[in-house]
C-alpha cells in the first residue's frame, strides 16, 4: 500500500525547497525540470536510506559520493536536503517523497 504524504507534510515541503533551490545555485542557470529532478532524486534517495536504518551523515556522505557530471553541481544542497528527510515522520518516508518534492520545486 502506498502512502500519500499528508498535506501539513507538503506545505512543509514548499517551505522547505525554495532555500535549498537558492543553495544550489550554480544550477539556477540550469532547466528548473533538471534542478527539480535531480534534487528529489537526492531526497527520494535519503528518504530510502532512512527507511532502511541507515545514519544521516553516511548518508549525506554517500549521496554526495554518487554525484557525477551536471549533478556535482548539487552536492552543496545534499546536506540539506538529507537534513530535511531525516525530519519528516518515519510513517511518510515512501516512495512518494521524491516525487512529492518534485512537485514542490516545480511549484516555486
Amino acid at each position: 500500500m502506498q502512502r500519500v504524504i499528508p498535506n501539513s507534510a507538503r506545505f512543509a515541503m514548499y517551505r522547505f525547497v525554495l532555500p535549498v533551490v537558492l543553495l544550489a545555485a550554480p544550477a539556477l542557470a540550469q532547466d528548473k525540470e533538471e534542478l527539480c529532478t535531480i534534487t528529489a532524486d537526492i531526497a527520494g534517495a535519503a528518504a530510502s536510506e532512512r527507511a532502511a536504518g541507515e545514519d544521516q551523515a553516511k548518508t549525506t556522505e554517500a549521496i554526495t559520493a554518487d554525484l557525477e557530471g551536471q549533478e556535482a553541481n548539487y552536492a552543496p544542497a545534499v546536506e540539506h536536503i538529507v537534513g530535511w528527510v531525516w525530519t519528516l515522520p518515519e510513517d511518510q518516508l515512501t516512495d512518494e517523497v521524491g516525487p512529492a518534492y518534485k512537485t514542490a520545486c516545480l511549484a516555486q
